[in-house]
């Protein structure tokens, strides 16, 4: 795997950089996030999460949050053990 990606001797890993990278220093206020984006939010839980099965293996968790700017709702697929991991404030 490491050869289809021009890697072939320490030297190459060492001085290999990905091409993308996702910048996560600086969070955006929800008000000025762009649907799809992939951006960092500093945010507040403002109810309990959902979990949703709506397959034997699909799991669809819900999450409302807010800033000073505005209220969204964050969905993950798949990762129910994210369920605890959020306190209502």
């Amino acid at each position: 795997m490491l050869n289809n990606l021009g890697i072939f001797t320490l030297q190459d890993l060492i001085t290999y950089f990905p091409r993308t990278y996702e910048d996560r220093s600086k969070p955006k206020n929800i008000l000025d996030v762009v649907d799809g984006e992939e951006v960092l939010i500093e945010a507040v839980c403002v109810t309990k999460m959902s979990v949703a099965r709506i397959r034997k293996n699909m799991a669809i968790c819900k999450l409302a949050v807010r800033d000073e700017t505005a209220a969204c709702q964050i969905t993950w697929f798949n990762q129910a053990y994210l369920k605890d991991k959020f306190v209502v404030r």
